[in-house]
């Protein structure tokens, strides 16, 4: 159980990763997210 949970955040993680850097457009509207929240 204990494995497959591990197993379960490792390939949610490595997805997500590789999705950001899959899309240089995720990335940049990401940075401009976080100009936009900033004061």
């Amino acid at each position: 159980m204990y494995k497959n949970w591990k197993t379960g955040v490792l390939l949610y993680l490595i997805m997500d990763l590789s999705v950001l850097l899959d899309s240089s457009a995720g990335l940049h509207n990401l940075y401009h997210l976080k100009n936009r929240f900033s004061p």
